[in-house]
This record gives C-alpha cells, structure tokens and sequence, in this order.
C-alpha cells in the first residue's frame, strides 16, 4: 500500500488523480447544465424527435460531458481509493467499486444518447418508435446510475468521516448530497430544475474531493477506528 504521506506530497502522478476527479466532477456539472437546458424528454417518439431537433447541439454538448466525465471519474477514484484505503477499507473500496459500476453505465448511455445527434454510416434517428426506445433506455439506465452514484458518494463519505482536518466536513456534507442524488432519480416527480441542483452539487462535490486531495493529507482522527 502506498504510503499516504507520499500519495499527498504534491507528487505529479497523485495530482493528476485527484485532478481527473476534480475534471470529472466538472464535465458532470456541464451535462446537468445542458440537460436542464434541453429540457425533459416528450412522452411519444414523433414528440421525442422534435425535441432532439431542437436541442441538438445541447445534446451534443450533453454526450461529450458525460463521456468525457465518466472517463476522468474512472481514473480519478483511483486517488481516493489509495488515500483512504488504511482508513475505512472497506467503505472505501466498497465505494470505489461502485463508482466504478456507474461510470461504466455511463460510457454505455452516452453510446444510446449519441445515437439521438450522431448519424453512424449514413444511419440517423428517424422513426418514432426509435426515439421512444433510446429515450426510454438512457432516461432509465441514468436513473440507475443515480442511485449507484449515491450509494458510492455515502461510502466514500462515510470513510471521511475517519480522517481529520477538513474531511469529516466534507464527509457531512457528501452524505447530504448523496440523498440528494436519490431525490434526483426521479426527474418526473420533483421537475428538472430540481434535479439540475441536486445533480449540480454531487458534481461539485467531487470536484471538492479532487482539489481537498492536492492539498490535505487525510491523517486518521484520534480514536476513530478503521
């Protein structure tokens, strides 16, 4: 294991990490940005086709965020995944592996989501029952990836809570966000601008966890266990 002194000294390979968390967080609050910009999805395809031809740039803009974002979170849980493993190992790898889960959903959605802007080979979206069947597959699989979201910001919250300084803190505050991202699985209960700012703060959640990485070492609290 490596030592946590020397994964928080400032060296370049443990900033990259905990910059792809930080970047990660961000391209995630630019797809919150832009789906609330697009807004809901119509309930029938001839619907669902007329709303991508209206919002297509903004979906573009959407798919790249979430590509790009679930790549950086892959390699960016790898700094917390070392910095807090002797603290809390197993809410920490628990957490790790769940995130792990989600962004693997995520580079799959954005395959669905690009086929609503992205002709393959002269292929593009047309036909309503189409729309209706990639809309209803990346609407539900983000749903999912909501919950498995919050479950691994819980774990890792959970494990910050065992280290000092400024970490129990942002400990409190993930296991906050962490419901909120629960909340946000539901679009069509709460409204999308509900779920822009639960969806935005999980986002700048991580890109709080990725700076706090290049600047604190998280030292065990005294008496506060594994």
């Amino acid at each position: 294991m490596t030592n946590l002194a020397t994964m928080n000294s400032g060296t370049p390979r443990t900033s990259a990490y905990a910059w792809c968390l930080a970047l990660g967080g961000a391209c995630f609050f630019g797809r919150a940005v832009t789906a609330l910009l697009a807004g809901p999805p119509p309930s029938t395809g001839a619907g669902i086709l007329e709303w991508i031809d209206a919002a297509r740039v903004t979906m573009m803009l959407s798919n790249e965020a979430l590509v790009i974002g679930a790549a950086l979170l892959l390699a960016g849980l790898y700094g917390v995944q070392q910095s807090f493993a002797t603290l809390a190992p197993a809410k920490t790898t628990a957490g790790s592996m769940l995130l792990l889960a989600g962004c693997v959903v995520c580079l799959l959605l954005g395959i669905v989501q690009g086929r609503f802007v992205y002709p393959i080979h002269g292929m593009s979206l047309t036909r309503a029952e189409d729309a209706e069947l990639l809309a209803s597959l990346y609407f539900g699989g983000y749903h999912l990836v909501a919950l498995v979201f919050a479950a691994a910001t819980a774990l890792w919250a959970l494990a910050m809570l065992k280290a000092s300084m400024w970490w129990p803190a942002l400990g409190y505050t993930g296991l906050v966000v962490a419901a909120g991202s629960v909340v946000s699985s539901y679009p069509d209960l709460i409204g999308p601008v509900p779920v822009f700012v639960l969806e935005a703060a999980l986002a700048l959640w991580w890109v709080a966890v990725g700076l706090m990485l290049r600047k604190l070492e998280p030292h065990s609290r005294p008496g506060s266990g594994a």
